[in-house]
């Protein structure tokens, strides 16, 4: 099996994992919910936190530096999109008609982090095809250990630290 193909049922596979715990999250019996502060500090979040990794993603385009930037980027749309999620969760009982402006503001400002988050993601992986080759396979020239199986592409974007475990084998 070709990279490409482990990659791609790699990606699909995660991509249902995902699909389907949200698709359950959103399946448990609650309550309906008018207001809650947790989910006002979430959304609030969500968007700030989706801009910052909207710049941090921009970011990388300038920076000399990208490994580290790189990883923060991935932590920031992560936490973006985990809190936008969760605001949304918290009404998910609460039919529109019942809810005050300010909560479908907040919504509206959940929504928008996600949007962001997504968007930070989308910035990301441009970023990755175009300045790395994540499917280059290793050279001959290197010393063959577990990190062979890794593309090369993520070890240079500093994703995979070379280490070795002698005390395993």
């Amino acid at each position: 099996m070709t990279d490409e193909i482990r990659l791609t049922i790699q990606v699909i596979v995660s991509l249902i994992i995902i699909f389907g715990v949200l698709w359950w999250m959103w399946r448990i019996p609650g309550e309906p919910v008018t207001a809650s502060l947790a989910a006002t500090t979430l959304s609030f979040s969500s968007v700030w936190l989706g801009v910052a990794s909207v710049l941090v993603a921009a970011w990388l385009w300038w920076t000399t530096q990208p490994q580290f930037w790189a990883i923060t980027t991935v932590l920031i749309w992560a936490a973006a999109l985990s809190t936008g999620l969760l605001a949304l969760w918290t009404y998910r009982h609460t039919p529109l008609e019942r809810m005050p402006e300010e909560v479908q503001l907040q919504r509206l400002q959940a929504r928008v982090g996600i949007t962001l988050g997504l968007i930070s993601i989308t910035l990301w992986y441009i970023y990755m095809i175009v300045r790395f080759s994540t499917l280059t396979p290793p050279t001959s020239t290197e010393s063959s250990t577990w990190h062979e199986l890794v593309p090369r592409g993520l070890r240079d974007a500093g994703f995979v630290f070379e280490y070795t475990y002698d005390w395993l084998t």
